[in-house]
């Protein structure tokens, strides 16, 4: 019998049998051969009757679940989700999910993830979060549905990189636009290159991002800390705080 009959025509033991052959890495079971081929009716019979919900993909350690929402499967998320309730599962790399989902730009799975309680500022390995995916990648409706979920902007990865940082970089402008909306932004963060947002968006030559950002500077209260730092000098010569510190003949930690 053909695998794609017994979708509609299958004996259960067939299809135990069939999912302890020794499939490649790619392919570790024939529920995960199922989903990764877009075989929607194979994937429901092989949920239904809980085979090879437990395997995983041996290149990534990515299940089921996660390999359906990779595929921006949600149907088949679901029938694993109400099996597993594995709404956190993370891969070799720490990845949730939610921020596969969010880095994709896959905003109903997005939607459905956090409607069933999935963590919303879970890093990964290299600390970066489902919202500095989503601002990088310039998802604006998954980073607007973050936020509104109370995800944390000023949350920093590796690089001490925010979701604002990654957005200015990228010339994101509607989710810088949406980021600096939101009363608690630090926009003094700086990350390894000893860089804010504001410098990069400085140093792109942007004048629509860097408007964006002069009528935070020069409106907020709390303006005072960006008039007393470096930062100052680095708008007012437009040299980067590392050349400063060698101009200024002082010893300089940013390397």
């Amino acid at each position: 019998m053909e695998v794609d009959d017994l979708a509609t025509n299958y004996n259960k033991n067939d299809l135990i049998l069939l999912n302890t052959v020794n499939y490649s890495d790619e392919y570790p079971s024939l529920l995960i051969k199922s989903i990764m081929t877009n075989n929607n009716i194979l994937s429901k019979v092989l949920i239904k009757n809980n085979i090879g919900l437990e395997l995983r993909r041996k290149c990534d350690n990515m299940s089921a679940f996660l390999i359906a929402i990779f595929q921006n499967n949600l149907y088949i998320a679901k029938k694993i989700y109400k099996k597993m309730h594995n709404i956190n599962d993370v891969d070799k790399n720490n990845n949730t999910a939610l921020i596969i989902a969010s880095k994709y730009g896959y905003i109903d799975i997005v939607k459905y993830l956090l409607q069933n309680g999935a963590s919303i500022n879970h890093q990964n390995k290299n600390k970066y979060t489902a919202l500095i995916y989503a601002a990088s990648y310039n998802h604006p409706s998954i980073v607007e549905e973050l936020i509104n979920n109370y995800a944390n902007y000023n949350v920093c990865d590796i690089y001490n990189s925010t979701a604002l940082i990654y957005a200015v970089r990228n010339c994101n402008e509607a989710v810088i636009d949406i980021l600096l909306k939101c009363k608690y932004i630090d926009i003094y963060i700086v990350d390894k290159n000893n860089y804010t947002a504001r410098m990069y968006a400085m140093s792109s030559k942007c004048d629509v991002i860097l408007d964006k950002f002069n009528k935070i500077y020069y409106s907020r209260e709390d303006s005072e800390p960006f008039l007393n730092s470096l930062e100052y000098v680095f708008d007012k010569c437009f040299v980067s705080i590392k050349d400063f510190a060698n101009i200024c003949n002082v010893r300089s930690d940013f390397d």
